[in-house]
């Protein structure tokens, strides 16, 4: 079920089959001065979630770029 909250609002939605739609997710940081420890814990501990969460399949359909290896597109524009 979409939505169960108040009937007498219509919901309209549509189904997509054989779809494959993705979704980039990065984690971005400034050049500009250096990083704090507390930051450099917290980019350590999503990467190392993320790793764990891909190779135990529990995060299905997603894959991991190592570093240094970005695709083009990925690069910003110099």
């Amino acid at each position: 079920m979409l939505y169960d909250g108040e009937r007498t609002i219509a919901l309209n939605y549509r189904r997509f089959a054989d779809a494959k739609l993705t979704r980039p997710v990065a984690l971005c940081f400034s050049e500009v001065g250096q990083r704090a420890p507390a930051v450099e814990a917290i980019a350590e501990t999503l990467k190392s979630l993320v790793r764990e969460l891909v190779e135990s399949g529990i995060w299905q359909g997603v894959s991991l770029i190592e570093p240094g290896r970005e695709p083009a597109h990925a690069l910003a524009p110099q």
